[in-house]
């Protein structure tokens, strides 16, 4: 069954790996720099930040539900015209109004291709799904380690602050019409499963059993808590490292770090989670995670930043490529896209909360309270899941 997919699985690594570039590079370490230039305090970037993962939460279901009755491949494509549009309307942003309503926009580009792709890859490979996943969220990731680098040089490098984030503005568009030229060359094969005649029972059934599957729902809000301590550290953590007499291109390669360990090591930990279990991995991921945050908000050094960076990194891949596999193991094979579009809308509230709750933390009190609890929120949801997760069968067919 994986040999006539593997030509089609590298070009959605390609589209990933381009299209996640575009995305990133408009807001890591892009976006709070930006914000902060125009002006804006700590709490109302969280808010912008958070913007579009609220479509997120609005959008990643539903599109997945649909993508198992209407085609992956169309959904992919929308998805793929999001991300060439979205970053020329940044460079119409002059406030908080209109900065939210560029990163609704852009939101709905991850919102749809996030779960749709993760879903395809479950549809093509039964068997090293791990593996599979981990490869493709990797060819992402590479993308997603790869702009912060790059935009925090052109920010450092170019002298008037206007020319250098309109120049990565454009660079996000050129990227991202590249991604959707390599999207148009997908197969419009990849077709749902439900006849016309029946399709919104289908729909409906397949969003109740997976709304109703404890394991499917505390695995999601286990990814979520994640996804909410790397949201926080996304948006502030260029700020902290500024406060401490860094620059903005060592601010992107402090992130770059945490994304390159993702990039390099997921693969690897997916083969792992098909070897050895999916749970003890996710456990240990977040602990990991939570001693990295710990430790951020006590440093001054930038080689000490990158390798806590590092370290936050490794939790970060243990965790999140054993999670899917997890959801595709739970969920049958007729749901896998309402199933990853529920992971992904849970996951994106995490998102949605990281910025805002580490932006009202940071007015607040300081860095060390603001990670102190963030890292406390991963380890409570870490015994949550230990204590209420256990391997059963799939959803019946």
């Amino acid at each position: 069954m994986n040999a006539p997919f593997d030509k089609q699985f590298n070009r959605l690594c390609w589209i990933g790996g381009l299209a996640i570039f575009s995305s990133t590079l408009s807001k890591s370490p892009t976006l709070p720099l930006y914000a902060h230039y125009i002006g804006l305090d700590a709490a109302a970037i969280g808010l912008v930040a958070a913007a579009s993962t609220v479509v997120g939460i609005l959008m990643s279901l539903p599109a997945g539900a649909l993508s198992d009755h209407l085609g992956r491949s169309k959904l992919v494509r929308g998805s793929l015209f999001v991300f060439a549009s979205a970053p020329f309307l940044y460079l119409a942003v002059r406030d908080t109004t209109t900065f939210i309503a560029v990163r609704l926009y852009h939101g709905l580009a991850t919102a749809i291709y996030g779960p749709v792709v993760i879903a395809l890859v479950a549809d093509w490979y039964r068997d090293k799904r791990g593996e599979k996943m981990g490869i493709v969220s990797s060819a992402s990731q590479a993308g997603r380690a790869l702009a912060p680098i790059v935009g925090g040089w052109v920010i450092a490098n170019i002298a008037a602050a206007e020319q250098a984030f309109t120049s990565v503005y454009l660079a996000c568009g050129l990227t991202g019409i590249l991604a959707l030229a390599i999207g148009l060359k997908l197969p419009t094969a990849t077709q749902g499963h439900a006849k016309s005649n029946n399709a919104h029972f289908y729909f409906f059934s397949n969003l109740q059993q997976v709304l109703t599957h404890r394991g499917i729902l505390l695995t999601s809000a286990a990814e979520a808590t994640q996804v909410l301590a790397y949201g926080a550290l996304e948006i502030f953590l260029p700020l902290l490292a500024l406060e401490r007499g860094m620059n903005a291109f060592e601010a992107g390669v402090m992130l770059g770090a945490q994304v390159a360990t993702l990039t390099l090591t997921k693969p690897l930990m997916g083969k792992m989670s098909d070897r050895f279990g999916c749970k003890p991995q996710i456990i240990a991921g977040m602990a990991i995670s939570a001693a990295a945050l710990l430790i951020y908000s006590r440093l001054d050094s930038f080689i000490i930043f990158v390798m806590i960076s590092i370290l936050f990194g490794l939790g970060m891949s243990m965790m999140r490529a054993a999670t899917p596999a997890l959801v595709a193991d739970f969920a049958r094979e007729k749901s896998h896209g309402a199933a990853f579009g529920a992971m992904n809308t849970i996951m994106d509230i995490g998102h949605t909360a990281g910025p805002i709750l580490a932006g009202v933390l940071i007015s607040w009190q300081n860095y060390s309270v603001s990670f102190a609890v963030i890292a406390g929120i991963l380890l409570l949801m870490a015994a949550v899941f230990f204590f209420g997760v256990s391997i059963k069968p799939k959803l019946s067919e």
